[in-house]
């Protein structure tokens, strides 16, 4: 069973308003961003009451589509973050120059909000402090 961190019970439903859909969280084995492991995702956010959710941005070339699950998608566009200071293969290395530019593509695409990683430490230096 999956329980959502970040949840609120409302009639007829849960919304879960912290998701990674692209992340495979539960070890399934299949490739981040694939479309079987979204699908098994949002499978698992339905079977355990979730009829909306947010998004919370989505690996590089991942797609959030809206899907015949029954799950309403409120979709981030593609995490953004300085090089170097994220989790690698998470996120698009979005330069201070490029960050206005590139959030604008994402919501022209069609994603209903972008998730921008400013402060996160590079993983190199914070795992040996």
């Amino acid at each position: 069973m999956l329980v959502a961190q970040n949840s609120f019970q409302l009639p007829g439903g849960l919304v879960d308003a912290h998701a990674h859909l692209t992340l495979d969280f539960s070890r399934t084995g299949l490739a981040k961003g694939s479309a079987a492991l979204i699908r098994i995702n949002q499978d698992k956010q339905v079977r355990s009451g979730v009829l909306a959710l947010r998004d919370a941005g989505q690996v590089p070339g991942a797609s959030l589509e809206e899907g015949g699950s029954g799950l309403h998608v409120i979709r981030s566009g593609h995490l953004l973050a300085p090089e170097g200071h994220y989790h690698p293969g998470l996120y698009l290395p979005t330069s201070a120059e490029e960050l206005i530019a590139t959030a604008l593509k994402e919501v022209e695409s069609g994603t209903q909000w972008v998730k921008i990683i400013a402060d996160f430490p590079e993983p190199e230096r914070s795992a040996s402090r």
